[in-house]
Order: C-alpha cells, then structure tokens, then sequence
C-alpha cells in the first residue's frame, strides 16, 4: 500500500511483533469506546487509543493527502457546527470531536499497517469475544451467584471478573441470559461477533471459526444479529448455489434452507416478542427514534442540528412521533438509537451522505459492499456511528485511492 510524503519526525521502527500487539491493543480499545458496558471511563480510555496510535507511528508528525477529504470533511462539520444558529453545546461537540480525533488516529495507523492487518487484528481478537459469549449462557445459567451486581443508571449488570456479564434483560419467556461481553447490550455485542464471521468466511476461510462465531451470534438472540448473519451466510453460499443443474441447485437450495432455519425460527420469535410480547416497548422506542428522526431531518436537511442531544430532546417534543407508547417521562430522558438517522439529523443530509456512503468504501475489509450492509444494519439500532471504532471505516472509505 503506497503512502503519500510526508513530514516526519519518526524514530526506527520497533519489531514487528510488539507492533502488532500495540495495534491489536488499540483496536480492542477503540472497540469498547463504541459500545462499550457504559461504566468505563470514556476520557482515559480515549487518551490511551491516541498514545498507543502516536507510539505506532514512532512519535511522527505527519501530514497525508489521501486522508486529505476525511479531513476537509471533519472541518466541515466544525465550521458548521460553529456557525450553526442557536449557539454551540460545546461539551457535547468536545465529546464527538474527540471519538473522530480517535477514529482519525486509528485510520492513520492502519493506513501505515502492511495490508490485511485490520482483518489479521480483528482475526485474533474476536474468536475470544465469541467463546466469551457462547461460554457465557451456561455460565449465568448454572454459577450465577458469582458475579457481582454492577449498578449502571437504571440497569444491573452481573459480571464475573468482566469476562462473563449480562443484565437482567430477558427476552420473553427465555430462560437464558443473553451476553454483553464487554458491550452496553447485546444489540452491540452481536455486531462483534458477526465481524468474527465475516473474518472467518472471507478472511480466514476457517468453517470452524465461523461455527463458532455463528453460536456465538445466536447467543446473543439479537434480531438484527440473526439478520446480519443470515445475510453473511447468504453471500458466502450464492457463488456454490448458482452451479449445477437444476436437480443440484434444489439440493443446494434446501440445504441452505436448513442451515438458514435456526435463524429463521429465533428471528420470527424475536420479532413477536417485540411486536407482540412483554418486550414491545423496544419496537415502541425504535419507532419513535426513527420517525422522530426522520422529522427533525426534514426540518433541518442542510445543516443538521449539530450534537446536542438536549435539542434533540426538546424538539422531539414537538416534532416527536406522538402515537409511540412510551411514556413521557422515557420521552423526556430518551436520546436516538438509530445510528443512521442520527448522522442525517445531526451533520445533514449532504454530509451524512457523505459519511454513509464511507461506510461502504472502506479500504480494508472486502467485499466491500457486505461490509457496508452490515455497519448499517447494526446502525438502525445502535447510535454508535460516531464512535472511533465506526469513524475510522467511514473516514477510511473517504480516503484518495493510490494511483
């Protein structure tokens, strides 16, 4: 991968070996400051991801112009958020500023990786992540009265030594406990253990990993999960479906339908559930987030109404979506969950295009377009496009191609 000059100030480089672990460190970082369980501290965090990308650099000063459009696109949102009318929240600002500034940093240090790294990395982190979480059911099943009660907000996390942890958020009638690993949610969560898939299916080539990752995903019983693995299984078997006669491309098709059909089952009960059962109240809030979303969009298309989330608040009280269900004092307190919308209403819509459309460009992990599919389906849920970890593929797929 050809880098353009650049100003440096650059001490030898260190081995190979601690250079990989300082990446991997960083990334595992990165990782939980987007979508991280919600009681580690985001600061300290945060200055350690930059550290451990200045040290990979050897302390460099550097200038790129392939990242020269991430750039002019941060200094667009800056200027706009400076000039927007109705003042600057600028604690809110300080804080998205700061997961880009990561975002950016941990860009620059893949950029600099020889190729493959960011899959290589993701590699030999994530299998741990997925037997975390299949290791987890049983776990909180059988030695519950181990972990500890952990008091976050209104939710109780129980977590033995953070490798098992789960809250008291069941799903329907399930007796199982579903994993957060070292996530918020489950909802979280699942988009790390599909990223195990999707490295194990088109990195790795290793069926064994991807069985793993695909138990680990089910464990997780997260709709959107369910679905993005789905979609991963889909694309790796459509080339094979495609071959043959008929008689062979039906077998294939069966086939397919039952591997497909643990998905399918635990998908529908899901969304009956949601719908229909005790846990409705999370289509409720999803509703409302997206079509309260959409209305602040359509009253600000340009520019957006910046980060702050009071606004966002307040003008949910008048744009809000009025039949959701929820109660207005969940109202009052509720911030987005869907990542999307929130890049449209807080940027605007000519550079939260900009920023979505990175998402399926980015520069390390191919097919590029399933990458995309899956960062978005996780976003329609999660409002974590605006993490590091998120950032930096978005920033990356606006990066200058090498000639």
């Amino acid at each position: 991968m050809s880098v353009a000059p650049s100003l440096s100030l650059a001490a030898p480089d260190a081995p190979v070996v601690s250079r990989a672990a300082r990446r991997r460190t960083a990334l595992v970082v990165a990782m939980v400051l987007s979508g991280g369980l919600l009681f580690f501290p985001r600061l300290p965090l945060l200055a350690v991801l930059l550290v451990l990308c200045f040290i990979d650099r050897g302390a460099a000063l550097t200038i790129s112009r392939r990242m020269l459009p991430a750039w002019l696109w941060l200094a667009a949102v800056v200027m706009l958020t400076l000039l927007r009318p109705g003042g600057v929240d600028f604690g809110s600002t300080a804080i998205r500023l700061a997961n880009f500034a990561g975002g950016m940093a941990l860009l620059r240090m893949y950029l600099e990786a020889p190729e493959g790294a960011l899959a290589d990395d993701l590699s030999a982190i994530l299998p741990w992540m997925s037997w975390q979480a299949i290791l987890t059911v049983p776990f909180a099943f059988l030695f519950s009265a181990l972990a500890l009660p952990l008091a976050v907000g209104e939710s109780v996390y129980h977590s033995f030594l953070l490798i098992f942890t789960w809250h008291d958020l069941e799903l329907g009638n399930s007796i199982f406990m579903r994993p957060d690993g070292l996530f918020w949610e489950p909802g979280v969560f699942q988009f790390y253990l599909n990223l195990h898939l999707f490295t194990a299916l088109f990195w790795r080539r290793n069926w064994r990993q991807a069985g793993v990752a695909t138990l680990a995903i089910l464990a997780t019983q997260s709709t959107t999960g369910l679905l993005i693995a789905a979609v991963q299984l889909l694309a790796v078997v459509w080339p094979v479906l495609s071959r043959g006669d008929l008689l062979q491309r039906m077998f294939k098709f069966v086939g397919l339908l039952l591997i497909l059909l643990p998905f399918a089952v635990l998908t529908a009960a899901n969304v009956n559930e949601k719908f229909f059962g005790d846990s409705r109240g999370s289509s409720w809030a999803r509703q409302y987030d997206l079509l309260t979303g959409l209305n602040i969009i359509r009253q600000y298309p340009l520019g957006g109404i910046g980060f702050d989330h009071k606004r966002y608040t307040a003008l949910g009280g008048s744009l809000g979506f009025d039949d959701s269900g929820l109660s207005a004092e969940t109202l009052d307190e509720r911030t987005s969950s869907n990542g999307l919308v929130q890049v449209l209403f807080s940027v605007g819509i000519p550079l939260g295009l900009v920023f979505i459309i990175g998402l399926f460009r980015n520069p390390f992990l191919r097919p590029r377009w399933l990458v995309g599919v899956m960062l978005t389906l996780a976003l329609t849920g999660e409002a974590l496009a605006f993490t590091p970890f998120f950032a930096m593929l978005a920033f990356g797929g606006m990066i200058r191609r090498p000639l």
